[in-house]
């Protein structure tokens, strides 16, 4: 645990080869075999900024049959669903305090559920957890900034692959980005080709494989791809000082 505390505190992302053995207790077998008929909200996959300001883009009710029958068993990857802050799925379902034991270190724990399918998305955003920095982030982008210890996220693939997309934020000054369409996170409102394609931006990518993590920082940029049908988990926490 020490050696993991040593890589946070360097405040860059690094892959950890385990999923903490989530998928003991949550995987799809499971969530069809036990929760079939328990209702759902998804929404639409889209990295178009304009839509996602739209009211209709996060609530689609469908049950967790439903949407594999209907989207994930035929390769429709117009939904994503995805539970975070307000919406507290793995909480109703009661798996919640089970998964955040598997984790079991950081501080003031948070979780976010991923299930989507092939070329389903993410658009680049960063997590800021409502730190007052955030609106100050274009002119803190100092190295020994970015090396304090502030807030990270771990992503868990538990089934799938995705591709990861990274970008530091000292380079935040060359993305127009918005604060106020999710609390305690920025949204990208470029395309991601006219992202990659700036040359003042440098950039890494990833792949996640089943049973492999990611840290993310807070205030990396990143854009997730699923590059096959998956299920993942967030884990967002503070680490300890």
């Amino acid at each position: 645990m020490k050696e993991l505390f040593d890589q946070l505190a360097l405040n860059k992302p690094f892959k950890i080869n385990t999923d903490f053995g989530i998928k003991e207790i949550l995987n799809k077998k499971l969530l069809l075999e036990k929760f079939s008929d328990f209702p759902i909200r998804v929404q639409k996959s889209s990295e178009d900024f304009d839509l996602m300001r739209k009211s209709d883009f996060f609530a689609t009710n469908m049950t967790i049959k439903k949407y594999v029958e209907n989207y994930l068993n035929k390769s429709q990857s117009l939904y994503y669903f995805k539970s975070e802050d307000a919406y507290d799925f793995l909480s109703e379902l009661g798996l919640k305090n089970d998964i955040l034991n598997k984790y079991g270190f950081g501080e003031k724990g948070r979780l976010s559920f991923w299930w989507g399918n092939k070329d389903t998305i993410t658009s680049f955003h960063y997590d800021s957890y409502g730190f007052k920095q955030d609106k100050m982030i274009k002119s803190l982008y100092g190295e020994n900034y970015y090396k304090k210890p502030y807030e990270h996220s771990i992503l868990t693939v538990i089934e799938g692959k995705k591709r990861v997309y990274l970008i530091h934020p000292k380079y935040s000054k060359y993305i127009k980005y918005d604060t106020t369409l999710q609390n305690g996170a920025a949204w990208c409102m470029e395309t991601t080709k006219n992202i990659l394609d700036n040359k003042n931006i440098e950039y890494d990518t990833v792949i996640l494989n089943e049973g492999e993590s990611l840290n993310i920082p807070m205030f990396w940029w990143h854009k997730i791809e699923n590059l096959e049908q998956g299920i993942a988990i967030t884990y967002s926490f503070a680490a300890k000082q």
